[in-house]
């Protein structure tokens, strides 16, 4: 490894190094250790017992010319700065530190970073996943209301149907974030022929899908069976609102709530993992890392923002 042609520190460029050497690397830091002339350093370094101690943990940029002439620039941390002068030797700092020299193909902060993208992306697909096969354990039930109750308060609604020619109870509890569709979804079956809204209104039709499963309770008066995108069977089938009640229906069960948490959990580890990356290899003061830092930053809050929605 050739001497660094300059040494950047808080601003200041120092280019002659009296001493560079590098030490082992160790979870993906490389120790180095320089020497420069404490007189190059000019006026806006004074060093006394306390000025070496402020520099510690403070970023460091080591630039090396390649065999192109190119300058290429390594970031690193200041782990240590002691200030030496003796009578048979010029005065001189020595500074030990760490610079990020990742293993391996993808480097620990790529893969925080990935991860941190990924897990969005997973959660949403499984999430999909898992409604499209519940949609396919659904069948369309169609008959005439016979009576209806509606019960709840700002934070949930609770809609029960008795539909003839059925025995069993239609039921389905809705939180805030759906009730405006599943309220207009309902409250459509409920208008009389004039415009006026009648909730005792009984003898029209009403379609809904249930559960597979479900139907052998369907004679049962004692039974209650959940009901999935009830409407009046003249209204238009729309896949999406379709699709969007199955996924409410699965968002409110208990079991959702430790998953997101579980996810909200892991998404933090990797942002933490990424963070701690970006700081303690001073990734900070390279363009590069910075750039692809902020532009990570941005897509995980878009994609995170996204997975929020459709829990709404």
């Amino acid at each position: 490894m050739p001497d660094p042609i300059n040494i950047i520190i808080k601003g200041i460029v120092i280019t002659e190094v009296s001493g560079f050497r590098y030490g082992q690397q160790l979870h993906e830091q490389r120790f180095f250790e320089l020497k420069f002339r404490q007189a190059l350093l000019g006026s806006p370094f004074s060093f006394g017992t306390d000025d070496a101690e402020s520099y510690i943990n403070q970023p460091i940029t080591l630039q090396f010319e390649d065999a192109f002439g190119k300058i290429k620039s390594v970031s690193g941390t200041i782990v240590r700065l002691e200030f030496t002068n003796t009578a048979r030797q010029p005065a001189e700092v020595i500074v030990s530190g760490t610079t990020y020299q990742p293993s391996g193909n993808l480097s620990k902060f790529a893969l925080a970073l990935i991860a941190l993208l990924a897990l969005p992306l997973l959660f949403t697909g499984i999430l999909l996943a898992y409604v499209s096969h519940l949609s396919g354990s659904l069948v369309k039930t169609e008959g005439t209301v016979s009576s209806f109750q509606e019960s709840g308060g700002k934070g949930s609604h609770t809609y029960r149907f008795k539909i003839a020619p059925y025995s069993a109870s239609f039921f389905r509890s809705y939180h805030t974030p759906v009730f405006n569709t599943a309220h207009k979804n309902i409250d459509d079956l409920f208008y009389d022929g004039d415009g006026s809204y009648n909730s005792n209104r009984t003898g029209q039709r009403a379609a809904c899908y249930i559960l597979k499963n479900d139907l052998t309770k369907l004679d049962n008066p004692r039974e209650e069976v959940e009901f999935f995108y009830m409407q009046s069977p003249s209204k238009q089938y729309v896949k999406f609102d379709f699709y969007y009640d199955i996924l409410v229906y699965i968002t409110a069960k208990t079991w959702f709530y430790f998953v997101w948490v579980a996810y909200l959990f892991a998404e933090v580890c990797c942002f933490a993992a990424a963070l701690f990356c970006y700081k303690m290899y001073a990734l900070n003061q390279q363009q590069k890392s910075r750039f692809i830092w902020y532009a990570c930053m941005v897509v995980a809050a878009i994609f995170n923002v996204a997975v929020l929605s459709m829990l709404l």
